[in-house]
């Protein structure tokens, strides 16, 4: 609709001051040009009024547009801040994995161990005894390595008892995050960071 009236508004336009110069030039020849005058005042009033319209139109479009990439931008943002949520995978069982996560790329048994892979080995859950005791994940470098920005990122809040076993340049350690998670730990390399999320301390290494 906006291109539309934007065509008629500068068609109407174009018209108006061909005949409005072919108008001077009637009087100035002392031609007839009544008619020429009344046509050259009715497509200058078409384009006038197109004015308001096109205006609105071409706001409006503009609105939705920028409503429309703010609202792709705050959705890629918010998934951005955020992998995962580690903590509710904590020690639950198979059946509840696949109902979270749904059907894994692989399931390898290797008793007493069952990995379930996910997302192109993006994700890597262990169970034992059909309780999920860790959560493997390697992402893309991350350029913030800090413990608070690497928490954000699985939705982790840590505990009052957090204790920091280790924090350097290659990764860092942490053992009794909160209630449901027992140790996360980094590695950071030049191409993936790697991160281990423990649920069971019986499984911690």
């Amino acid at each position: 609709m906006f291109y539309f009236l934007l065509i008629v508004f500068l068609t109407s336009l174009i018209a108006t001051m061909v005949l409005f110069v072919y108008w001077i030039f009637a009087k100035a020849q002392n031609r007839d040009s009544g008619a020429k005058g009344k046509i050259t005042l009715v497509l200058l009033s078409v384009s006038i009024l197109l004015i308001v319209p096109v205006h609105l139109i071409n706001g409006s479009a503009k609105n939705l547009v920028s409503t429309v990439f703010n609202h792709l931008v705050n959705v890629n943002d918010k998934n951005a801040d955020m992998i995962i949520d580690a903590s509710k995978f904590s020690r639950i069982s198979s059946e509840e994995l696949i109902e979270m996560m749904g059907e894994p790329d692989l399931i390898q048994e290797q008793y007493p161990v069952t990995y379930y892979v996910y997302d192109k080995e993006k994700f890597e859950f262990i169970v034992i005894n059909n309780t999920v005791v860790t959560l493997s994940c390697q992402v893309d470098a991350v350029t913030d390595k800090s413990v608070d920005h690497l928490f954000s990122l699985f939705k982790i809040s840590p505990g009052p008892n957090i204790t920091e076993i280790y924090d350097n340049m290659l990764g860092w350690e942490y053992q009794m995050v909160n209630e449901e998670i027992y140790e996360f730990s980094t590695t950071f390399t030049d191409n993936i960071t790697f991160l281990h999320i423990t649920y069971d301390p019986r499984f911690a290494f």
